[in-house]
């Protein structure tokens, strides 16, 4: 029995172990969009190709390393990395080791060629800046927004879809719901034209992943502002992958890293800080409009003390962010005033006349007053429900704040594993 039951044991703890398995490896298939990749040639002094030079691109985050050699003809493939920030080391026999520091974007390809120098291999050539980056391997047209922009950029409510009208051809659209409290998660968003495409046509991904509401053509899902490592806007030439229309806004979450890295933060707008609109009353006081939007992020390695370290290996990054808003918004609308709600229309005498509905032909009614015996009952109920004139005259003669309300929380967490 005791043999039996440690076969089950083992045959559960296997079926655990694949499941997982399975499950790590099919992340990779869902966030190819957002990957990028280096690609380079090393060559001499002379500039002849290097060949079999070992090229180590290192993450200068989660210190993840790829290692690749140069073909024959000095040229070097890395495989598909995260966007960020990368070390370049490459050494060959007879030369001085050299070490460039170079940015990854979304869905770049980046050509960054090194040239070597003749010397000990016990020696470093490093450049603080990034090495030669062009992008001369795509005819793509677009443009990324880093973090620093997109957080220090002023957005209202926070929604980041508006920095994408600073690329060029890109204009705001009318798409979905539009205000404070509109679309989806109350950020509120207008979609985008894209060099005059309909807002249908934008395609929206979130690492990898679709987010778009075809019908509409808005973001589903709205990510923090300051959970986002760069999006970019590519407006012409996109690849055939992305299966889209005329452009795609492709955003990258930020991730993990070896340090633990956070921020906190609460953005605040208040009708006390605020002047009337034209609308407004003059007597009464401002409608009341309060937003607060609150949230953290959190990233590093995954730690369990004394059982798991995954310090260059197992890396999260999670967030929360909560909205609460209460907005006022003025209408100016027309209600019966008092004589009007007792069938006394005299005073729209002498341009409109009031015939008797009773009559055959019609007659008009005497004075535009009609008498109290041929007001319907149901009628008279209904009118009352209508609420009495708050400003003079017989037109816009009702002004009004209704008041919405919006709660909205989200949390979201990323893991990244380095399986090798």
């Amino acid at each position: 029995m005791a043999d039996n039951s440690c076969k089950g044991e083992r045959f559960r703890m296997f079926r655990f172990t694949a499941l997982l398995f399975s499950l790590l490896l099919s992340f990779p298939a869902f966030a190819q969009f957002e990957l990028g990749t280096v690609t380079g040639v090393i060559t001499d002094p002379s500039k002849s190709p290097v060949a079999g030079a070992t090229v180590e691109i290192r993450s200068l985050t989660t210190n993840v390393l790829r290692t690749v050699s140069s073909t024959a003809s000095g040229e070097f493939h890395s495989l598909p990395l995260q966007p960020g920030r990368y070390s370049i080391t490459v050494k060959a026999q007879g030369f001085r080791d050299r070490i460039a520091e170079v940015s990854l974007g979304v869905s770049q390809r980046l050509q960054a060629d090194i040239a070597l120098e003749l010397g000990s291999v016990t020696e470093q050539v490093s450049v603080s800046a990034s090495a030669a980056v062009i992008d001369t391997a795509s005819s793509e047209i677009g443009q990324v927004r880093l973090a620093k922009e997109i957080v220090d950029l002023p957005l209202n409510t926070r929604n980041f879809t508006q920095l994408v009208q600073l690329a060029p051809g890109v204009l705001q659209g009318v798409g979905g719901a539009s205000g404070l409290l509109g679309y989806t998660s109350g950020r509120g968003t207008n979609g985008a034209v894209i060099n005059g495409a309909p807002v249908e046509d934008v395609t929206y991904i979130i690492d990898g992943i679709n987010s778009v509401d075809t019908d509409a053509g808005v973001l589903i899902f709205f990510p923090p502002v300051d959970s986002i490592y760069e999006f970019k806007v590519q407006t012409s030439s996109a690849p055939a992958a992305y299966g889209g229309g005329q452009g795609i806004i492709n955003v990258t979450y930020k991730s993990g890293g070896n340090e633990l890295h956070g921020t906190a933060y609460e953005f605040v707008r208040n009708s006390a800080f605020d002047a009337k609109n034209f609308f407004d009353s003059a007597t009464l006081p401002i409608p009341p409009f309060k937003l607060n939007q609150f949230g953290f992020n959190l990233g590093g390695p995954v730690v369990i003390p004394r059982l798991f370290n995954g310090k260059d290996k197992f890396f999260f990054f999670g967030d929360y962010e909560g909205k609460r808003a209460r907005q006022a918004q003025t209408f100016l609308s027309s209600v019966p005033i008092a004589p009007f709600r007792k069938g006394d229309f005299s005073a729209l005498l002498p341009r409109t006349v009031v015939n008797d509905p009773r009559s055959t032909p019609r007659l008009p009614l005497p004075g535009n007053i009609m008498p109290a015996s041929a007001i319907d009952p149901t009628s008279a109920r209904m009118v009352a429900l209508y609420p009495e004139p708050n400003l003079p005259g017989q037109i816009n003669n009702f002004l009004y704040n209704p008041v919405q309300t919006n709660r909205v929380d989200q949390f979201n967490i990323r893991s990244d594993y380095r399986t090798t």
